[in-house]
């Protein structure tokens, strides 16, 4: 007998466990079903103006995204949640690493920093809110400690 047929044997002799696993894989395919059929229906995003011309133009500049790129190249309308992944693509790369930068590049679109209430360390990190259309549909949090980039939110609507 192999192994195989042995674990077999042994799941069966054990209804609970079965019971469980027949749970767990319920679940998994209504948690998609959810998310994929039921969640965009009843709760659509919110349709949002295309950012304006001069403002795609300078989210390309400051990105150093290339004229060819989809967002840049002027074929069609581009929100503000388009891009998202441009910000990480930077981020990762190192272009965005610090408070200067940002507020360098992207300063005509800062709304506001706070103060962050203080961590367990006794820290008390920046974070400020950027939004490029100014409809608040969309934003980007980002938090600073010590001047360095700590997070990046995407904040969408009814985002706390």
């Amino acid at each position: 007998m192999t192994k195989k047929t042995e674990s077999l044997r042994v799941l069966l002799k054990n209804p609970k466990l079965v019971a469980g696993m027949i749970a767990i894989a319920t679940l998994a395919i209504t948690c998609s079903f959810w998310n994929l059929i039921v969640a965009p229906f009843l709760f659509p995003l919110p349709e949002v103006e295309p950012l304006p011309g001069d403002v795609i133009e300078d989210l390309c500049n400051q990105l150093e995204l290339p004229r060819t790129d989809p967002l840049c190249d002027g074929s069609g309308p581009v929100r503000e949640r388009d891009f998202f992944p441009r910000f990480r693509d930077a981020i990762e790369s190192g272009k965005l690493q610090n408070r200067v930068d940002w507020e360098e590049r992207f300063g005509a679109y800062l709304v506001e920093c706070t103060e962050v209430a203080e961590n367990a360390d006794g820290i008390k990190p920046i974070r400020c809110d950027y939004n490029f259309n100014f409809d608040w549909t969309y934003s980007i949090s980002v938090k600073f400690i010590f001047g360095q980039l700590d997070r990046v939110f995407y904040l969408a609507p009814d985002s706390p």
